[in-house]
């Protein structure tokens, strides 16, 4: 009986350390994005009320889509953004809806994120009223409705959201390099966690985007985007 009880004892204990199988196993989901062929479902847009003047050439200024990072030993794809400087403030950003994890309709999970940024903007350059690398901010968020983005007939990636909107999404870091002062590209690691409560449907959003105050060109690049769920 003493023996009996001593090998119960033992399997709850491997159990506990082991999780009892595949039921710990699925707690954790992860999903990777490398943009090898397409933007993988994601959108680009352009937010700062611009008014941009009818011509073919800025209908070129600003650009959303997949391309290859410009860095000499890299052969990596990513999502680009660009836009040139028609004005002072314009948050730039892409966003998906996430619902190809098996989760619950409205319930609460902590997500983690993780991406990199390749950026041409040195820390220490002094221009444009400042230094734009170290004040123009990286932002995210994983919202569980889709933002209210306000479009424009004047060009289809014009995507407007409210600055509250964008104020209230969380400062992850900003967009300077660390290793060099010339205007070559880097690739910079981020990383952003927090809560989420899905929708009726067990999904939710995440937005990536990069808020600007200077009237300056910016071409961005995001890369590797890696979304994991507990």
């Amino acid at each position: 009986m003493r023996n009996k009880s001593l090998i119960i004892i033992l399997i709850v204990f491997n159990c506990f350390l082991l999780g009892c199988g595949k039921a710990a196993e699925n707690q954790k989901q992860s999903l990777t994005h490398s943009f090898e062929k397409d933007t993988e479902g994601w959108s680009g847009y352009f937010s700062a009320n611009l008014t941009l003047p009818v011509s073919a050439e800025n209908h070129s200024s600003l650009e959303f889509k997949n391309a290859a990072i410009p860095l000499p030993d890299q052969k990596k794809k990513a999502l680009l953004l660009r836009a040139d400087s028609y004005r002072n403030s314009i948050f730039m950003y892409v966003l998906k809806k996430i619902d190809s994890f098996k989760l619950e309709p409205d319930s609460v999970y902590s997500v983690a994120l993780t991406f990199d940024l390749a950026t041409s903007m040195p820390a220490n350059l002094q221009e444009y009223g400042g230094t734009p690398g170290q004040t123009i901010f990286v932002k995210a968020g994983f919202p569980n409705a889709k933002p209210g983005i306000v479009t424009s007939t004047q060009h289809p990636l014009i995507g407007n959201l409210s600055n509250e909107y964008i104020e209230n999404l969380e400062s992850i870091g900003n967009i300077a390099k660390s290793s060099s002062s010339d205007m070559s590209f880097e690739l910079k690691p981020f990383h952003y966690q927090s809560t989420v409560k899905t929708d009726g449907e067990g999904s939710f959003w995440i937005i990536i985007g990069v808020n600007s105050q200077f009237e300056v060109p910016l071409e961005l690049y995001i890369s590797n985007i890696r979304i994991s769920i507990d």
